[in-house]
Order: structure tokens, then sequence, then C-alpha cells
């Protein structure tokens, strides 16, 4: 299975996941600790993106990852820091939030006999106008570039 394929599949589950979290997180339904404070990113935000990653974790297997990490970035810039692609379309500000933890994407899917993603490491990029995911990933290593590239991190949760 090609890369691309497997990025379309795993977005697709991530489409799934965030269609289910969307309200909890429009409506400020969170819980759990409080996020850092951080000039670039607003403490409402913050909130709503802790609590997107938090049901993205959950989803992708583990509800209590090390850390989730936040920078405020493009989705060009995003896209290719977290997976090395290039976004392609329009460019419109976005979220990179990564997480550490545990994961295995069960609800994808893939050849007959094939095993489900996992890995240590998830990427989500987040429109940061909607507040939507558009992009989604699962790997064993820390992503192609760190997100301290792309400017100041805020660490939601941990380390």
């Amino acid at each position: 299975m090609s890369p691309r394929t497997r990025k379309a599949q795993w977005l697709a589950a991530a489409a799934g996941v965030l269609a289910v979290a969307a309200p909890l997180v429009l409506s400020g339904c969170a819980s759990g600790p409080g996020p850092r404070q951080a000039a670039v990113i607003p403490a409402g935000t913050q909130k709503r993106l802790l609590a997107l990653a938090e049901q993205m974790a959950k989803a992708v297997g583990d509800p209590d990852p090390e850390w989730i990490s936040v920078v405020a970035s493009t989705h060009e810039k995003a896209v290719q820091a977290s997976s090395g692609d290039l976004a392609g379309g329009p460019d419109f500000p976005a979220y990179l939030i990564t997480m550490k933890g545990h994961f295995t994407a069960s609800d994808t899917t893939g050849p007959a006999g094939s095993k489900a993603p996992t890995g240590q490491y998830v990427t989500l990029v987040v429109d940061a106008r909607t507040l939507q995911g558009t992009d989604f990933g699962i790997a064993p290593g820390p992503p192609p570039q760190p997100a301290s590239s792309l400017g100041p991190v805020t660490y939601l949760k941990g380390p």
C-alpha cells in the first residue's frame, strides 16, 4: 500500500474521531488538566485543542499520552514538519499537535492480513480558523522536523 493511500485511510479514521469530538470541543465540555499559557495561542483555543487531542489519543488507544504539544503555523509547514509531505492546495493558518504515547490506529483498514498502524507519536494538523482536523499521522519515531522549527511550542500536557 502506498504512503498516500495509508495517509488517506488514517485521515478518514481521524475524520471519524473528529466528527465525534467536534461537538465536545466546540461546546467547551473539555475535562482534564488545564493547558499551560502561551502568548501565541489563546488560552481558550488551547483548551479546545487539548480536548481534541485527548479525544484523538483515546481513539488511537492511549487515553493518557506522556505529553501533548501544539505550535501555531500554516497548513503547508505543519504537514511538511509532521510527515515530510507537501500539502498542496491553498495555505491557511493551522496548528500542529504532536503527542507521545503508545498508539494503535485500529479503526483503519488496509490490505487483507495487514496490521493496524502503531507508533509512539501521533500528529494532527488542525485548521486554526475552524479547529477541524485536516491531516493525521502515526509513526514509531518523532516527526521529520521538530515542532520548534515552526515557532514557540506550547505543552498542553507534560513533560
